[in-house]
């Protein structure tokens, strides 16, 4: 949403909030469960710090899967600076199925929805240790007897369906598994390089200069904490009032 210059950017966040409120209740649910992030920042990327991967042990998926749940999560909000979408996606179990087989077996497709739904959960059977407990017994421990599912084998062998003659129907009967980055419509490539990139935006109202180089402080600061052979790279400036080299 964009707001007429002199807009009280607290006051219009607070509104935009409370109307985003009434509208959640419409949303898919799947959007409900994962939110919706409302935040104060300019129109423009002021920059864009991507992460490169200097030996080559890591392609374009393995680097946005890596920085995902470590990089971009430590990533802080430098001074001035307003978080912006990332750029790249996690890997993700991808499952397609042909319609085809489904139609020969009778299923659809939320049959095998519910299927993977139903297998794909921690599962705890008590605990070892637990109350009531003998005199001085100071530990105890879960006892988990199904983990969720992590390879694409054991998301293939899923059950579907049990037949009366006994024979099962699985997930690889109707389709095939496979690892693989959950949304493919962007990429971002640096000097040839395929980079996940987390863009910074400007506050309304910071100093584009000072905010620049305090996202490249917090950069340095962070260098000790990637892997051997990784780099992380101020790799573009756009905003309109910061004139600094490409």
């Amino acid at each position: 949403m964009t707001f007429k210059p002199g807009t009280d950017p607290d006051l219009a966040w607070a509104k935009v909030q409370n109307k985003l409120q009434l509208a959640m209740a419409s949303l898919p649910e799947v959007v409900q469960r994962s939110g919706v992030m409302v935040s104060k920042s300019t129109r423009n990327f002021l920059i864009i710090v991507g992460l490169v991967s200097e030996d080559g042990s890591m392609d374009g998926h393995d680097l946005r899967d890596y920085a995902h749940p470590t990089w971009r999560k430590s990533w802080p909000v430098s001074p001035g600076s307003a978080r912006s979408p990332f750029f790249g996606s996690q890997y993700a179990m991808r499952v397609w199925l042909n319609p085809v087989k489904l139609t020969d077996y009778h299923l659809t497709i939320e049959d095998v929805i519910q299927a993977l739904r139903t297998y794909n959960v921690e599962v705890s059977a008590g605990q070892f240790g637990g109350a009531p407990a003998v005199a001085g017994q100071r530990l105890n421990a879960s006892i988990v007897v199904q983990n969720l599912l992590q390879t694409p084998e054991e998301f293939a062998n899923v059950p579907i369906r049990t037949n009366p003659d006994g024979s099962i129907v699985r997930v690889k009967d109707v389709g095939r598994t496979e690892l693989g980055p959950k949304p493919t419509i962007s990429r971002v490539i640096t000097m040839a390089n395929p980079t996940p990139a987390s863009p910074s935006g400007r506050r309304p109202g910071a100093n584009a200069l000072d905010t620049a180089n305090a996202v490249k402080t917090k950069l340095e600061e962070m260098k000790p904490l990637l892997p051997g052979g990784h780099e992380g790279r101020v790799s573009l400036r756009h905003d309109p009032l910061y004139r600094g080299r490409h």
